[in-house]
Order: C-alpha cells, then structure tokens, then sequence
C-alpha cells in the first residue's frame, strides 16, 4: 500500500474524523476499514475501504442477527413462568460460544 492510497493525521484529528464519520458509518465495523489506529500516535485514513484489515462488516451480519436473537428469545424465556426454554438455551448459546442471559 502506497502513501497515495492514505492520508496521514495526529491523533487529534483523527478524533475530529471520527465524530464526522459517525453518522456516515453505522458501526466501528464499518469504519474499521476506513483507518489503521495501529501507529504510534498516528493515525492512517483511507480513501477506499481495506479489508484486508478489517473484517467485511457483511460478514458479521449473521453472528450479529444470531447474537441478538439468541438474547430475545432469552429475556423472553425469562418472562415465562418456569423458564422451560434454559436447557436449550444453554446448549445453544455454548455452540454459539456464549452463555444464556
């Protein structure tokens, strides 16, 4: 990767950068491909994304949706008299590699 593919800023504006971008990225995932924070006190800003960096923010999308409904379906099992879903729940939630709420 060569310097014309980046831009080079301190700290300070890279803070400045990322309030900007906060509303233009919906998550640190898809701005993770936009900057490299790595440097010591410098901080690299990309014009075009670098996934070799950053993980596809795509390829989050279905442990992400996983994620969240293993947690409603487990508050909801929470409201049921009995919890009769925790069993499953747990053996879920370990093969997903988390436990049940």
């Amino acid at each position: 990767m060569g310097r014309e593919d980046c831009w080079t800023v301190s700290t300070r504006t890279s803070l400045v950068w990322l309030a900007e971008t906060a509303l233009s990225h919906p998550s640190l995932t898809g701005a993770r491909a936009y900057f490299d924070d790595s440097g010591d006190g410098v901080v690299r800003l990309f014009r075009q994304p670098h996934y070799g960096r950053a993980d596809d923010p795509n390829a989050m999308s279905p442990y992400m949706a996983f994620h969240l409904l293993f947690l409603g379906v487990g508050a909801f099992n929470q409201l049921m008299v009995g919890e009769p879903w925790s069993v499953e729940l747990t053996r879920i939630g370990e093969a997903g590699g988390f436990t049940a709420p």
